[in-house]
């Protein structure tokens, strides 16, 4: 199974069971072996999330009748697509095309023409996403909009903006296996910019990789951890 129709399951599942992505993107990940396959799943799971409304808006608009019962997750799935032509780098024919065939995937052989009609016309239209409202404008729920300004009069916009800001990566170096400065320094000889973090085995990266990249990642030689949680704890 493609990662497109991957990237669907585990959106359906938050979407339409409440599970976390947290849960339902690992129970994907499993089906696939390649890192950059695992990284391009969590990319568009994370991205698709990020901005949801604006998606969502914009896939509703272009379906003649909505989908219902079991075919809601090609609503997901054209989300998905959605994601792919106006926020990644990823050429538009191979994104409608691998999202066209993880509709046969999924197994709605007859839908197929839907799919990618709906995509090569939100392709055709190039416009840009809709943002009539404060949930389209910050891609947030209305209530959660309302509590911030509550909350935070002043400053409530800042804050969503920082909310969608990615993560830094951050890793553990194993200690068993080098010592951070030897990971750190095999990190620069494969032209991988990072830093000491201010805890004693952490490390940031300058931006994210795919840890399928990193110097023995696999062996264990780090592991990735948010900077907060590499200091020691004590009862």
């Amino acid at each position: 199974m493609n990662v497109r129709a991957l990237a669907a399951k585990a959106i359906y599942e938050v979407l339409e069971k409440g599970i976390s992505l947290s849960v339902a993107l690992p129970d994907q990940q499993q089906h696939l072996q390649n890192g950059k396959d695992k990284a391009l799943l969590a990319e568009l799971c994370y991205g698709v999330m990020r901005q949801l409304p604006q998606l969502d808006k914009c896939v509703s608009d272009c379906l003649a009748k909505p989908f219902k019962g079991k075919q809601r997750i090609l609503h997901q799935l054209l989300i998905v697509g959605c994601y792919q032509l106006y926020f990644t780098r990823i050429p538009a024919h191979a994104a409608i095309s691998e999202t066209a065939e993880a509709c046969r995937q999924l197994r709605f052989d007859g839908l197929v023409k839907v799919i990618n009609g709906v995509l090569r016309n939100i392709q055709r239209q190039d416009a840009v996403l809709n943002t009539d409202s404060d949930t389209l404008r910050f891609n947030t729920p209305a209530w959660f909009i309302k509590r911030l300004q509550q909350a935070y009069p002043d400053n409530w916009q800042a804050i969503i903006e920082q909310s969608h800001q990615r993560p830094p990566m951050w890793l553990r170096n194993n200690r068993l296996s080098q010592s951070r400065e030897d990971y750190l320094s095999t990190l620069t000889t494969q032209e991988i910019s990072a830093q000491a973090g201010s805890s004693p085995d952490s490390i940031l990266l300058d931006s994210p990789k795919d840890v399928a990249n990193l110097p023995a990642f696999m062996q264990g030689a780090a592991s990735v951890q948010d900077g907060a949680a590499t200091w020691p704890r004590h009862s």
